[in-house]
């Protein structure tokens, strides 16, 4: 990191320094390096980093897919590019490869508000883009911009002010996956997960996948299930009649129980949603489980 250092230089003001930002870890793509909101992003062969003091140290934010990132093109980790998306999220974007593939066919996007990841990948091969950034238009729209390897540019990510409709142009679905990181609910020994409660924001009915991992590799599938928004309704104002009115189906969070008796340690939880459907919001999870093992009591 360059920076003007007029302590260093007795008072000029017009010389420059060179600090060392973390001898322990550096950018495996020069494309993966993206300052925003005051905050620089870059990816390292390990996972991806930010940086929110200039003299501080960088900090490792991928923990929550590491096991997802050791299954990208390790080989292409030098071609990875981070860009800003549009809306009202401030969120950031990183393009990679998966697997054996030769191009960028995976959007890892980091939201700074949940401190959240949210992996966006098409099993049609639809997700292929070489670069991205955020554009604002004429009239002032934040909106995400594509670059296919095709030659030609795609907006994507649209919000509630900007339908960007289908990228590819041909309705076919892109997979969003949120994956939790390893949780053991605050108890380290061994628990029985029982009951799991999901509130989802949503506008329109979606189906989604859950996958369970306990500590250990073993994966749980708990059966897909479908979540319907609710009816149209009044918005709460002088107009909204208690016991009467309800809230619009934009406002209203639904929420889910799913029952699923899985033992173990540790568990990460893998939310996935295939269809063509418009925009979701993951609110919450909350769990039951119960403590497991035997007390020692005193001998006789």
């Amino acid at each position: 990191r360059i920076e003007s250092d007029p302590a260093e230089f007795g008072g000029e003001t017009n010389l420059y320094g060179v600090n060392l930002v973390d001898g322990n870890v550096g950018a495996v793509s020069t494309y993966s390096i993206l300052n925003s909101q005051g905050v620089t992003y870059f990816a390292s062969e390990r996972g991806i980093y930010r940086i929110k003091s200039g003299r501080g140290p960088a900090e490792y934010i991928s923990y929550p897919i590491q096991e997802y990132w050791k299954g990208l093109n390790q080989a292409r980790l030098q071609y990875m590019v981070a860009f800003e998306l549009g809306g009202p999220g401030n969120e950031v974007g990183f393009l990679a490869s998966t697997d054996t593939q030769t191009t960028n066919n995976v959007a890892l996007i980091w939201n700074p508000y949940l401190e959240a990841w949210s992996i966006f990948r098409s099993e049609a091969g639809y997700m292929t883009h070489s670069y991205g950034c955020r554009y604002i238009n004429s009239i002032g729209q934040k909106i995400t911009m594509l670059g296919g390897y095709d030659g030609k540019v795609y907006q994507a990510w649209g919000d509630d002010n900007n339908d960007v409709g289908y990228l590819d142009k041909a309705a076919s679905a892109v997979v969003s996956e949120i994956s939790t990181g390893m949780l053991d609910f605050g108890w380290p020994g061994l628990k029985r997960l029982k009951k799991m409660w999901l509130e989802i924001q949503l506008n329109a009915t979606v189906s989604f996948q859950v996958l369970v991992e306990v500590l250990g590799g073993i994966v749980r599938n708990i059966t897909p299930f479908t979540v319907t928004a609710s009816a149209e309704g009044d918005k709460l104002s002088i107009d909204f009649i208690f016991d009467t009115s309800v809230f619009g189906a934009n406002d209203t969070p639904e929420q889910i129980q799913k029952k699923k008796s899985i033992k173990g340690r540790k568990f990460r939880f893998t939310f996935i949603e295939r269809a063509e459907t418009q925009p979701h919001t993951l609110n919450s999870m909350e769990f039951l489980f119960k403590l497991q093992g035997h007390k020692f009591s005193a001998s006789q």
